[in-house]
């Protein structure tokens, strides 16, 4: 199937990508049809994966959290059911270690860097005035208060009522027509964010002296389209394998236009469609 084939040629050849420049038809017949099929397959693993998760998420509340209820009043939380400071750890066989860390009763307020512990994956830290989150993928903190927000209460039969809403028929539907449309957003943003680099890579080879008759924008929109194909195989695989690669997309595309843009056929021109 040509599809397949244009992918395949896609991963590897930059001769093949640089002969793709001047059909903006078969690089769109290409391009659209492959990031659909992208977002379709995060569509379809997130679907399948979210509700499993979700409903082994009930039982999991029910025995290993306490029966605690947390209150919000005057920019102010309170906690009840427990004794601070809470700590609760889910030392399980798994690869991933939260660590819920709750102290709203101390005089002088916690630090998310004095609890976090070397083998947490997420450490969350509550407190009288707000919370913090911390992320060891991203090595990233997460940080914000309780200010404006008044009278809400949280307890554990609240958050178990609202997981098993979660996977019951109709929230789920819910969530699948979410995620279509956030996915749709997440496609344009790849497309606009292609754009841009397209014409930062165009802005180079003008500076390195090619010409208008050379390379257009276009064209490197065209051989964009092809472009990709490695970029997000490899953010698939990486999803996957639950490795971080910080820039690994932006990389290769870029690498992949530069070499594209630059390459000199191998004596024979290019047949125009």
């Amino acid at each position: 199937m040509k599809f397949f084939k244009d992918l395949y040629k896609s991963t590897h050849s930059i001769e093949f990508i640089h002969e793709r420049r001047t059909s903006r038809r078969k690089a769109v017949v290409y391009g659209v049809p492959f990031i659909c099929l992208f977002l379709g397959l995060i569509f379809v693993t997130l679907m399948i994966r979210v509700p499993h998760i979700a409903k082994e998420l009930v039982p999991t509340l029910q025995n290993s959290i306490p029966d605690i209820t947390a209150t919000i009043t005057k920019g102010e939380l309170s906690v009840t059911g427990v004794d601070q400071p809470f700590e609760l750890k889910n030392d399980t066989e798994s690869d991933e270690r939260i660590h819920l860390y709750i102290d709203t009763i101390s005089t002088t307020t916690p630090s998310i860097e004095d609890i976090i512990e070397e083998n947490d994956t997420v450490t969350v830290l509550l407190t009288k005035e707000g919370f913090a989150a911390y992320d060891r993928g991203d090595d990233s903190t997460l940080k914000d208060d309780f200010a404006g927000i008044d009278n809400v209460e949280i307890s554990k039969q609240t958050a178990l009522k609202w997981v098993e809403r979660f996977v019951s028929g109709p929230i789920y539907f819910l969530f699948a027509a979410i995620l279509v449309i956030g996915l749709l957003f997440y496609g344009a943003l790849k497309l606009i964010y292609l754009g841009i680099w397209c014409g930062i890579v165009l802005l180079i080879a003008r500076i390195a002296g090619k010409k208008k008759e050379d390379i257009t924008f276009g064209q490197v929109v065209n051989m964009g389209f092809y472009a990709i194909t490695l970029p997000i195989l490899v953010q698939i695989i990486a999803l996957f394998s639950r490795i971080s690669l910080p820039f690994i997309y932006t990389i290769l595309l870029v690498a992949l236009l530069l070499f594209a843009v630059f390459h000199k056929s191998e004596e024979k021109e290019v047949e125009k469609k």
